[in-house]
């Protein structure tokens, strides 16, 4: 992996919607919330080259946040040619918590988002 990333973040909109989402139960941590946001954003074919974070703030080290390696496994195995999954995972998650935050806010219901996305 050439420069890849050891420190992820969120943009400010995510951030806020990851924290809204552990305290409305609907992660039971931050962590887990980050990884769903990751396979939700790659699940909706997603690529983090459209994604623009603004006001970004690290949040987790990559040792700590995927000390197995799968979040970056699955990232390969969606996008083959990133030789920074990490880089492409502070993208994807800060996406998929804004879309999912801002689907729930339009009263869309949770069930049905995660089928959508498993599909």
């Amino acid at each position: 992996m050439s420069d890849d990333k050891v420190q992820i973040g969120l943009g400010q909109d995510a951030d806020n919607a990851l924290k809204a989402l552990v305290d409305q139960g609907i992660f039971p941590n931050e962590g887990v919330g980050y990884k769903f946001g990751v396979a939700y954003a790659l699940s909706l074919g997603t690529t983090p080259e459209e994604v623009e974070i603004i006001g970004n703030k690290t949040k987790f080290a990559v040792a700590g946040l995927d000390p197995d390696g799968r979040l970056s496994i699955l990232i390969t195995t969606f996008l083959p040619d990133s030789d920074r999954p990490y880089w492409a995972a502070e993208k994807l998650a800060d996406w998929g918590l804004r879309d999912l935050a801002r689907r729930l806010a339009a009263h869309e219901d949770l069930a049905e988002i995660m089928e959508q996305a498993v599909l």
